[in-house]
Formats: C-alpha cells, sequence, structure tokens
C-alpha cells in the first residue's frame, strides 16, 4: 500500500442499524503502510461468512474483523502495480487485479486477475474465472458468476454472459453523476476452488 495518506482518510465504521448509532472498527486507525494511521477506504465488501470486511486503501487492499480488533494488510500491491480488490471468492479466497503502470498511467490492458487464498497467502492466475464473460477485464471493479463490472472511465460498464450496458460517467463540475453500480450475485459454489470454500 503507499505511504501517502489521503486528507480523505479515515476510520472504517460500522452502522448499528438497530440503534442508529456508528461503531469505529478502531483497528482501522493504524493500517500497516499508512504512517500508522488510517487511509481512504473504498469498496467495502462483507465475506460470505460476515466475519471480515474487505476494503480497498490507496493501492492494496485489507481485511477487518467485525468487532475491529484485527486488521490485516493483504499485501496485493507487491510492485505498485495499482492493485485492488474486486470481491470475495467464498470465504477464504480473495479475487483481485493487478495493473502494470507504463509511462505513468495504467495499463488496463495487461490487467492481471489474480486469486489470494487467506490461508496461505499465495497468489494463482484467476483470469480463467471470467472466460465466460467476452471482451477484456481491464478496469475490472466487480466480477461474480452472473456478471462483472468494469470502469474504463468515461465508461461504467456492467456485463453479463449475454449483454453489456455502458454508462458515460461525468466530472463531479458536470452536473449528476453515475458514481458506482454493485453486484448483489456471488460464486455458485461449483466455480469456487476448494481451497477457497
Amino acid at each position: 500500500m503507499g505511504t501517502m495518506r489521503s486528507r480523505t482518510a479515515a476510520p472504517l465504521a460500522i452502522l448499528d442499524l438497530a440503534g442508529g448509532k456508528p461503531r469505529v472498527l478502531t483497528a482501522t486507525n493504524h493500517i500497516p503502510g499508512e504512517s500508522d494511521g488510517p487511509c481512504s477506504e473504498s469498496d467495502p465488501q462483507w465475506s460470505p461468512n460476515a466475519k471480515w470486511i474487505l476494503f480497498n486503501c490507496e493501492n492494496g487492499a485489507v481485511i477487518v474483523d467485525p468487532q475491529g480488533k484485527t486488521v490485516r494488510d493483504l499485501k496485493i500491491d507487491v510492485d505498485d502495480a495499482g492493485s485492488s480488490a474486486v470481491g470475495w471468492v467464498g470465504t477464504r479466497c480473495v479475487l483481485y487485479v493487478e495493473d502494470p503502470e507504463t509511462d505513468g498511467h495504467f495499463d488496463f490492458d495487461h490487467e492481471a486477475v489474480k486469486l489470494l487464498n487467506l490461508t496461505t497467502l499465495k497468489s494463482t492466475d484467476a483470469a480463467t474465472m471470467l472466460n465466460k464473460f467476452t471482451r477484456s477485464t481491464g478496469g475490472l471493479l466487480r466480477a461474480s458468476d452472473d456478471a462483472l463490472i468494469r470502469q474504463m472511465w468515461p465508461t461504467l460498464i456492467v456485463q453479463t454472459r449475454t449483454k453489456r450496458w455502458e454508462l458515460k460517467l461525468k466530472e463531479w463540475y458536470q452536473g449528476p453523476q453515475t458514481v458506482s453500480a454493485e453486484l448483489l450475485t456471488g460464486w455458485d459454489r461449483r466455480s469456487i476452488p476448494a481451497e477457497c470454500r
């Protein structure tokens, strides 16, 4: 993860819907590699068994337990490759992307899709998990058995096996924006590698 902290850096919190009171996950006040402070968290996702919350920091990903006591840097951004977590595959693996930098820009044409086993901390190529979708996977944000979401600025792409939608994004100063999209489906158990279940 990067060592430069954004002005928007803050700890992650969980809102108790019954009581309406947020609870700060204290471990996220001290993210490894973030100058011993919080990072600018994005894309938080609960694990399927609700034992961990996965989120992205400036250049990497972290998991924290829901009590906010334990935080683990997943160390997916080893070569400053512009890595970010895409989502959970089962309860023990995280799908992520690495985008190499070329001439100061991320090279989405050569994006690598990988699967990190949280038990062994070993990564393997995961491109075959997305074979059912046509076209490249550059800018991958989310993926499931049924669909994937990619962002190739200024376009947000939602794609299934048979359909594709392109949403044009706008800069904040151009009026109403399309900010994000989420998938409400996951991975079919048969598609999840045994070591990830």
